[in-house]
């Protein structure tokens, strides 16, 4: 599986659509400020990021090291995402 995505994770997160305000809204108001998130096949953080944001923490897990290794550069300064 890391073979077949791995090496898209630069073009998956500039070209791939994004999940939209509404939809990261809905999940930061249904989990709460306050809540530990599980972002499962994060990818390159494309919810686990936005949700940092909005929540005490997320674990983003993905069995690509190049879409963990493309997250962690998006998310630049974002301290809560392990």
């Amino acid at each position: 599986m890391e073979e077949l995505f791995g090496s898209a994770a630069p073009y998956y997160a500039r070209y791939r659509p994004g999940h939209g305000q509404a939809a990261t809204e809905h999940l930061a108001k249904t989990f709460g400020a306050d809540s530990r998130v599980l972002d499962l096949g994060c990818g390159p953080g494309t919810i686990a990021i936005p949700l940092a944001r909005r929540t005490r923490a997320v674990l983003a897990v993905d069995p690509a090291r190049e879409m963990l290794a493309e997250g962690r550069r998006l998310a630049g300064g974002v301290a809560n995402i392990v």
